[in-house]
């Protein structure tokens, strides 16, 4: 994710022409299919907190699974992919208290890897406004190095602050790589010398035709050596080039490891820092269907997965013990500071490490693992770290563990000591008389390490001493434990009186612990024996304490319905916030659950009463986020302000059952890579692996998921499977093996069976049109011998202009805003196997003699005009509208009026500023006016201005003049009347579901208020009436029964194959009556499309109402001259055109059918040469100095 400003841009290479890049075969070196119940702890950890995450983000990210979590919360069978889910809800403690919740996790000190491809498929939800989903990485040296030294490759950035004030949030993806410019200062003086200051970036953005909301898509990185390649949909839209041998640029070089979060507003990418300017729809789910890495010639990775669990006894530093493995007999030995050896005598075996620190400065040693030999101690959390240790020194000591997640350069990512100090009090069994003293340290007392990737197994440090420090370390070992497992009963935490099947011993099994001396002992009457816990605040401004224990809790056993935390507690703070909290795992943030006890709340019963009331809250509310097989933090309390008193006394755990097993890990599964197969080869042999970390494999079983067929496996008992039989088309074949202690895995590989035939395209037989009708729908087809087709994509190959395609990507294109000539269009098809077809299809297009009135005329579609042209709309439907207008502009218009009488005459304008005049004039007389008074807003933004005019019967010239320029129009209507006949009523119709026969769709045009049609409940819906001919619709009224529909479109088709024109959207509707005016649209069949309800009910109309006229949109017509002084010839012509009644030097311009400009030429010897114009329909313009006369030509 985007990181504060950028320095610089650098070495980035874009695509400017899209390609599509077909998957080579290579090795699966990772993948999450996410196809377990939970999310995989073995290769994800959740980041919590609410800070912000130095971009000023909203959201608390929490470590429960309300917020991340495997398939559907509702649907159990709904299963297979991974949701993050960002909620609208108070959460978190001041100062990261938050308005909403998500989910942020990452493969840190699990996976990191080096060159690859990576692979995701991932849904999105809609964004608009305030959303921020990310897929991203870091450099694995982040802990050590910082951002933005570590580096960082954003694969998935959407919502920025740009794209969602532009409405393309939705349909917008970008992609940015990140490193620190090591001579930013050369680069700028002024800048701070500080590393924030030296982030560079390179970024770039695609923008799909679809919305990333609708539906799931690929999103893919190629990253080698010298390039980081994206992709969407296997589209390339963004290539940065890795400098070769640039020392500034050096963090694309190591490994990374991956984020996923859903972040909510923020000051940096956003753009959204107020809560309430949050408006995108709440909760909102970021869906992965699967992630995968696969490597290249440079990729080198490390996994937890890969690596054994160490059990039972391990060696760090020590020869004569006992183990079941260590770092070996001579371990290297790291001085990190300040340590000159010393001579004594071992505690055990003939090496020892003795020194001596000398006052100055701090000391420190270390044992570490090596680079390539981290180890795996996960089932080491419930044990201890022991060593023999000897001192006469009362200098106080920290001992501490590092993981492959530790550093320095980061607050969030630093592990936690433990400290010797004789002043603290516990020395964990050290003596300091100078003689051997065992030293027993539980593993759980340090904090924020990731013991799956441990790296340093031991390491002491102590700040500078004030005198000479001598000490000696031996027979250093970690030693695994037993988790304290109560069951079938309660587990008493502090009481004097419960009893139950075990008890919390302090001192032994743990402690409690007020937080930084918080909180002040205080007397007070105990709820039941002779004691409590009372205080009163330390006037800190905020106040802490916990049960902490020293070895793992596993409470699974009080993971049911009548399990129950109870205490006894009081307090008559009526002011004073505080959390009941209990927390597992090792890493910071990591299984923590707080529960809110704010003040005017009655939580759990609970009154700030200064009475004692016994408080019992459900299990369930912490194991959304407590893993309850190791709870290391049984009960906490933490408040925010001064507390005028708090009390707490008899804790337990009750409604205990049997306890879950522990310590039986999962196998790791992988069935092999992916295949692909070309017929006539009909077998494929997929190899797979199981590895058991504390275990061993009992059995594998293969089993076909899906396929054309049931081919025939073999060794589907084993580890290899051989398929056979098999034809062209894709399989799934999933590999499951059970270890010896009945806990399974599964993985799956897909097979590709193809072959070289290409398929066979259609694009379907010539048409002809004849104007005004300016569209045609082209039905094509693909088929395919041996596979199936994958893609269609339509094309123009030639015409006199370049129409508007619709639906290019199917089957069947709607070809629109055609005028007179011959297209060719060509379907390419392609098959599951990436070979392709073609087939050519010619459109030819006659002109007519005029524009029918009553009708829509297009304004671009004039015979004659003077100082207009031409651009493409951005209004309704596309197309092309008339720009340019100034005072005295003009354009004139050949029409058939039908019949004479009075006619609405709507003039469709956009106009920046007000004043605009248009007059329809027949001849000198003005037929009709229409001044703009209400600016729309921009040259694209568009509104419909109406007024009347008497029009006489028979073919006519109309003009369009601006009496007063500045404004563009886009098309003229023409209606009778204001439609008044029902053009719907009884007519025969269409829907998509009705909720019984008593709601048919029929009784929604019957003219009945009180009968309706109704559908089922789901969305979406739909209703269509054939009006049994083509009209223009100007009004459409709906009326709802109470089932009504909040969001969708009234829509227009010719045929009901497609539905090109919507005639209006509809957004969060909450009227029962739609009455839709001054619409304007062309077609038979009239749409009502429902996308979203307003009720848990279907959608449910009483009556729906159409009106227009009859007529259909007009195309663009013939150019030609009203003017008769100038005359070409021959017309059409090849090279040499003859021009009559024009001068010898005059300036002639030649514009193509679509109003851009192709060629110039000069009137030479009564002629102009043509031959480089290209073949084709052009208007001239002869320009005599004092007007413009406009001809037509055809180039053959």
């Amino acid at each position: 994710m985007m990181h504060f400003q950028r320095l610089c841009q650098k070495a980035l290479t874009m695509i400017a022409i899209t390609l599509v890049i077909h998957a080579q075969a290579q090795t699966l070196i990772w993948r999450d299919e996410f196809n377990k119940t939970k999310l995989d702890d073995e290769k994800w950890t959740r980041e919590v907190g609410g800070s912000g995450f130095g971009n000023g983000e909203l959201q608390y990210y929490t470590s429960g699974e309300s917020n991340v979590f495997i398939g559907s919360k509702t649907n159990a069978s709904d299963t297979g992919y991974l949701v993050i889910e960002a909620r609208r809800e108070n959460y978190g403690i001041a100062p990261e208290n938050r308005q909403f919740t998500s989910g942020r996790i990452n493969t840190s000190g699990k996976f990191n890897f080096k060159y690859g491809t990576i692979e995701a498929r991932m849904k999105l939800p809609n964004l608009q406004n305030g959303l921020w989903p990310a897929f991203w990485m870091l450099g694995a040296n982040y802990p050590s190095v910082g951002w933005p030294r570590s580096g960082e490759i954003d694969i998935l950035e959407a919502g920025f602050r740009d794209d969602w004030q532009n409405n393309v949030a939705n349909r917008k993806n970008n992609t940015t790589v990140h490193w620190f410019q090591d001579n930013f200062q050369e680069i700028d003086p002024n800048a701070p010398g500080n590393g924030w200051w030296g982030n560079a970036s390179a970024t770039n953005s695609i923008t799909i035709p679809g919305n990333f909301n609708d539906s799931f898509h690929n999103f893919k990185i190629v990253w080698t050596p010298t390039n980081i390649i994206g992709y969407v949909d296997n589209v390339q839209y963004y290539n940065f080039a890795i400098p070769a041998n640039d020392a500034n640029i050096t963090e694309f070089n190591n490994p990374f490891y991956f984020i996923l979060n859903l972040a909510v507003g923020g000051s940096n990418f956003v753009g959204i820092t107020d809560p309430a300017q949050i408006t995108a729809p709440l909760p909102a789910q970021f869906q992965i269907d699967y992630i995968r890495v696969y490597s290249n010639t440079n990729t080198e990775f490390f996994t937890t997965q890969n690596l054994p669990r160490q059990t039972g006894t391990f060696g760090v530093f020590t020869e004569t013990k006992p183990v079941n493995g260590s770092l070996g007999t001579a371990p290297n030995i790291e001085v990190w500071n300040n340590l000159a050896a010393a001579s004594t005598t071992a505690f055990e075996g003939s090496n020892v490490l003795s020194f001596t620190a000398n006052p100055g400065n701090w000391f420190g040693m270390a044992i570490p693992t090596g680079a390539t030999n981290i180890k795996n101690m996960q089932n080491f959390v419930d044990g201890t770290l022991r060593f023999h240790m000897k001192t006469t020194s009362a200098w106080p000591f920290s001992i501490g563990v590092i993981s492959t997640i530790n550093g320095n350069a980061q607050g969030g990512t630093q592990q936690k000591t433990v400290r010797l100090d004789p002043a603290a009090g516990n020395q964990y069994g050290l003596v300091r008389d100078g003689a051997w003293h065992e030293v027993v340290i539980p593993l759980t007392a340090f904090g924020n390490v990731e013991f799956r990737s441990i790296s340093n197994m031991f390491y002491i440090v102590g700040d500078s001493p004030s005198s000479p420090v001598t000490f000696a370390i031996d027979n250093v070992y970690w030693q695994d434990g037993t988790k304290i497992t109560p069951q079938n009963g309660d587990y008493v935490l502090y009481s004097d009186t419960k009893t139950g099947v075990d008890k919390f011993d302090q001192g032994v099994d743990g402690n409690f612990f007020v937080w930084e001396a918080t909180l002040t002992p205080q007397a007070t009457t105990p709820a039941e024996g002779s004691n409590a816990l009372s205080f009163v605040n330390a006037n800190k401004g905020w106040f802490g304490a916990a049960f902490t224990a020293s070895a793992m809790h596993n409470l699974t056993a009080y993971k049911n319905p009548n399990g129950k935390l109870v205490f006894s507690m009081k307090t008559s703070d009526t002011t004073t916030p505080f959390y009941i909290g209990m927390k597992s795992g090792t890493r910071d943030g990591e299984g923590q659950k707080w529960i809110s006890f704010a003040p005017g709340t009655t939580p759990y019963g609970f009154q700030r009463n200064g009475t004692w009331q016994v408080v019992q809250i459900p299990m369930s509310d912490f194991s959304d986020a407590v893993n309850l097989m190791e709870v290391n933090q049984l009960f906490q309390i933490l408040g925010t302000g001064n507390i005028t008193n708090i009390a707490i006394d008899n804790i337990y755990f009750t409604g205990g059952s049997i306890a879950e097993p522990d310590g039986n890990a999962a196998p790791v599964v992988n069935a092999g890579v992916d295949k692909n197969v070309s017929l006539p080869a009909n077998s494929v042999i997929l190899n797979g692996t199981a590895t058991d970390s504390d275990g061993t494999i009992a059995s594998y079983t293969w089993t076909r998921l899906s396929g054309p067929n049931s081919p025939t496996l073999t060794g589907a008992n084993t580890a290899n499977l051989t398929a056979s039989g098999l034809v062209a088309g894709t399989y799934v074949f999933r590999l499951t093996a059970t270890d010896n202690q009945g806990a399974s895995s599964f993985d799956d590989a897909t097979v590709t069976v193809t072959s070289n035939t290409p398929p066979t395209a259609n694009a379907g037989t010539d048409r002809a049109l004849t104007l005004p009708t300016n569209s045609v729908v082209i039905n094509g087809t693909g088929t395919d011998t041996n596979g199936t087709i994958t893609g269609y994509a339509w094309t123009i190959i030639s015409g006199p202009i370049t129409p508007a395609l619709t639906n290019a990507n199917t089957a069947n294109v709607t070809a629109s805003n055609l005028i007179q000539g011959t297209y060719v269009l060509r379907l390419t098809v392609t098959d599951n196997g990436g070979l392709t077809g073609t087939d050519d299809v010619n459109v030819v297009v006659s002109g007519n003699s005029g524009h029918t009135i009553p009708g829509i005329v297009q304004a671009e579609s004039y015979s004659a005009m003077s100082g207009v042209q031409t651009e493409a709309t951005g209004d309704t439907g596309g197309g092309t509208n008339v720009g340019w207008i100034e005072t005295g502009d003009y354009m004139d218009y050949a029409v058939n009026v039908a019949s004479a009488g009075s006619y609405t005459v709507r003039f469709r304008v956009a106009a920046p500023a007000t004043g605009g005049q248009i007059q329809l004039r027949s001849g000198t007389t003005v037929l009709a006016s229409s001044t703009i008074t209400t600016a729309t807003g921009g040259w694209q933004t568009w509104a419909t201005l109406s007024t009347t005019a008497t029009l006489a019967a028979g073919t006519q010239t109309l003009r369009v003049y601006a009496a007063v320029g500045g404004f563009n129009l886009n098309w003229i209507e023409f209606a009778t009347s204001t439609p008044v006949t029902n053009l719907a009523l009884n007519k025969s119709v269409e829907v998509s579901s009705t909720e019984n026969a008593g709601t048919p769709g029929s009784a929604a045009v019957d003219g009945n208020a009180a009968t309706r049609w109704s559908s089922t409940f789901s969305d979406p819906q739909w209703i269509y009436v054939d009006l049994g001919a083509t009209y223009n619709i100007s009004r459409v009224k709906i009326t709802w029964e109470t089932a009504s529909s909040k969001d969708y479109q009234v829509q227009l088709s010719a045929n009901t194959s497609s539905w090109p024109t919507v005639l209006k959207t509809v957004a969060g509707n909450t009227t029962l009556v739609n009455d839709h005016t001054g619409l304007s649209g062309s077609g038979r069949y009239l749409r009502i499309y429902s996308t979203a309800r307003n009720t848990a009910y279907g959608v449910s109309i009483f009556e729906l109402e159409v009106y227009g006229a009859s007529g259909a949109r007009i195309a663009t017509a013939e150019y030609d001259s009203e003017e008769d002084n100038i005359t070409l010839y021959p017309n059409p012509a090849r090279n040499i055109v003859h021009v009559e009644g024009a001068t010898n030097g005059t300036p002639v311009r030649a514009f193509n059918t679509a109003g851009s400009r192709t060629f110039s030429y000069i009137v030479t010897e009564g002629t102009i040469d043509i031959s480089n114009l290209p073949s084709g329909a052009y208007i001239l313009d002869f320009n005599n100095g004092i007007k413009t006369i406009r001809k037509k030509l055809i180039k053959q």
